[in-house]
Parts: structure tokens; sequence; C-alpha cells
């Protein structure tokens, strides 16, 4: 019985602070997911498929946390830390991620759809299968990101860094923005070679934008 209780305790508690980290006020929600993580219970599947929507998660650390199936949409996480996150088929519409550190992740799956994504950092993060119709990622870096199958219909990529992603099957619309600011072509005969034009330096038409925008963010500075 004593045992039982004990378990009871817990489990209430982990309920308590998974209720707590999806709630809109910033500094409750952020204290919440301090304590889930000191507790392992971010890391261990205990968050998995939670009610997070509308959340104000910004500036908070999620590194390594197990938020598969989660619902997040119009969440804010400006500035949050996300390092190894897991958020595979979590619904994440509407939510700001602007500015979020996010490499490494799995975001197999999930759902991205008119997300605010300005100057997130994806670094080596696996988006397979990732719908990303209409999302703004203007100013994102996905170096090393594989983004096969993911849908990018009518999403804008001006200024992204690109370097080496596996694009597979992704599927852009004639509204995806590219970063040059001009829109692919699904119809053009050329197809994902729109693309490659802004990941391959060895591209006969590469576009560089070190040399093609002024102050480009991810060029050395030469002087």
């Amino acid at each position: 019985l004593l045992i039982f209780q004990q378990f009871q305790t817990i489990q209430n508690r982990k309920a308590e602070l998974i209720l707590q980290m999806g709630s809109p006020d910033n500094g409750f929600a952020v204290e919440a997911t301090r304590q889930l993580a000191s507790l392992g219970w971010l890391q261990d599947g205990s968050v998995e498929g939670a009610y997070l929507v509308k959340a104000n998660l910004a500036d908070a650390d999620l590194s390594q946390g197990d938020l598969d199936g989660v619902e997040m949409s119009y969440a804010q996480l400006i500035d949050a830390k996300m390092l190894q996150v897991q958020l595979m088929g979590a619904d994440l519409t509407f939510s700001n991620f602007q500015d979020v550190r996010m490499s490494r992740a799995n975001l197999v799956g999930a759902n991205f759809r008119l997300a605010d994504l300005k100057n997130v950092i994806l670094t080596g993060s696996n988006m397979e299968r990732t719908n990303l119709n209409a999302a703004n990622l203007e100013g994102a870096t996905l170096a090393g990101v594989n983004l096969d199958g993911a849908i990018l219909t009518n999403a804008n990529l001006r200024n992204v860094q690109i370097t080496l992603p596996q694009w597979g099957d992704a599927i852009f619309s004639h509204d995806t923005y590219l970063p040059d600011n001009s829109r692919y072509n699904p119809w053009d005969d050329s197809g994902l070679d729109q693309v490659l034009r802004f990941t391959d330096p060895t591209h006969p038409d590469f576009w560089d934008p070190c040399i093609e925008v002024e102050n480009y963010m991810w060029c050395d500075d030469e002087e």
C-alpha cells in the first residue's frame, strides 16, 4: 500500500508539472520545465503526447526532451534551447520558434504548418516527412538537414543557409520562396536543380549569398 501511495504521489506531481508546462504564463511554464528536466521526466517520455497548446516556453531549455506527439500549436518558444529534442509527429502549427537552437533534433513527421521558424538553427536535424507548409524559415540554418519527403509548399526560404542537405522527395510549390527571393517553378524541367544551385558550390549557377546579399549573416568578415 505504501509503495502504491508513493507511486501515486509521483504520478500526481508529474501530471501537475506537465499541466504547468503548458501555461501561457512564461515564468510558470519555464519553471515547470526546469523541474521536469531535473527529475528526468522531460527526457523519459513522460511528456509524450502532452497538451501544450498556447504554452509560453520562451527562453526555456527543452534540450534532449522527449516531446514526441505533443500538441503544441500556437506556442511561444522564442529563444528556447531545444538541442537534440524529440518532436516526432508533434503538432506545432502556428507556433513561434524564432531564434530557437534546435540542432540535431528528431522532427520526423512533425507539423510546422504556418509556424514562424525565422533564424532557427536546425543543423543536423532529421526533418523527414516534416510538414513545413507556409512556414517562415527566413534566415534559418539548415546545414546537414534531412528533408526527405518534407512538405515545403508555400514556405519562405529567403536567406536560408542550406549546406549538404538531403532533399530526397521534398515537395515544393510555385509559392515556395527560395533563398534569392525567387519562386520555385514546379513546371520547370530542371526540377530539384532549382534548389541545388543554392547548396552545391560546384553548381554552374551557384548562388553565393556572401556575394549576392549585402551584410549576409553567415559570411566571414574579410576586413
